[in-house]
């Protein structure tokens, strides 16, 4: 027996579901069975009311563009909000054997992924000059051999310049990706496969070989999303990685040091790793320091292990360039 809140209205499906892809605790959350209708409902009445406007306007909005400048405050109340649902559901539970059971079971899913947030921040370098914006074409080309093999890039463009009367609307951005490819592609457009929301950095190094791996011939796997919102998680969704089935018979390991996140063979040597970037572009029209600006990221192996995988798969291969 559940009481229900009359109030509280509940938002449409395309907003909930807007959420979910921004924000994983909610999918996580509704898996155990929480309501995203209400975490929803909650969190549009929050940002969308007079009292956070008024307090939050000058440090969210930047003027020139009318555009939301990065930062932490959706993020914060979001995380308030799914801590009072989860309090208002824990109550049903209190002195019964499932108490801890609940409790724990719902507040994990509100722990980030510190380990890969540490691991992101030391990957941070400059932008290889053939990665800026401008200078990505969009074809197909052969695979380019000089030591490293670059296996995947993404790089993204927050240039809104369009006037919006809702300040946290308006997250507009221009995503180009390039990624190397084997065999035909035809079956998709989008050359990464897509970890869900439950992924924790590491988790391809447990090799299950009865996992549906995505049969798309493609090797990099990306936590990047075709639409996000920069604002609702800590999760910076830059991560590029490699498939398991490809780590396990290269025999590669993914972790981090000082120098960011790495793949190391079972010798020791690095032969895998990602670096990210995000830099501000300077722009004459713009007086904002804020946008427009990029950020990005990039895979490489070296090309020893490289050509070892091209053998695995035995079909020739390309690096793709496309956009969303």
């Amino acid at each position: 027996f559940r009481l229900t809140r009359t109030d509280e209205v509940i938002p449409s499906l395309g907003f909930t579901n807007h959420l979910s892809v921004f924000e994983p605790r909610m999918e996580l959350l509704e898996k155990m069975g929480l309501n995203p209708d209400k975490i929803a409902q909650r969190y549009s009445t929050l940002i969308k009311s007079g009292a956070f406007m008024k307090e939050y306007r000058n440090l969210l909005y930047e003027q020139f563009h009318n555009v939301v400048i990065p930062n932490q405050y959706f993020y914060n109340e979001m995380g308030k909000i799914m801590a009072g649902i989860i309090e208002e559901e824990l109550v049903y539970y209190i002195g019964t054997p499932l108490e801890d059971f609940f409790e724990q079971r719902y507040y994990s899913s509100l722990i980030e992924d510190i380990q890969l947030m540490l691991a992101e921040t030391k990957s941070i370098r400059i932008e290889p000059n053939d990665l800026e914006w401008n200078n990505i074409a969009l074809n197909e080309e052969p695979v380019i051999y000089d030591g490293w093999v670059r296996l995947g890039y993404f790089s993204r463009l927050y240039e809104s310049r369009t006037r919006r009367g809702d300040f946290y609307d308006n997250n507009d951005f221009k995503i180009k990706i390039g990624c190397v490819v084997f065999g035909d592609l035809k079956e998709s457009d989008y050359s990464f496969d897509i970890y869900n929301n439950a992924y924790r950095f590491g988790d391809e190094n447990n090799y299950n070989p009865y996992a549906n791996e995505n049969q798309i011939k493609t090797i990099v796997t990306t936590n990047l999303m075709p639409l996000g919102d920069m604002n609702l998680s800590y999760y910076q969704r830059r991560y590029l990685g490699l498939k398991s089935s490809m780590l396990h018979q290269l025999g590669i390991t993914v972790t981090y040091d000082e120098s960011g996140i790495i793949g190391v063979n079972k010798e020791g040597e690095i032969v895998l790793r990602y670096t990210n970037w995000c830099k501000r572009i300077p722009d004459i029209e713009s007086i904002s320091y804020f946008v427009p600006y990029v950020d990005g990221a990039q895979l490489e192996m070296r090309e020893a292990e490289f050509i070892k995988l091209c053998e695995i798969i035995g079909e020739p291969c390309k690096m793709k360039h496309t956009s969303l």
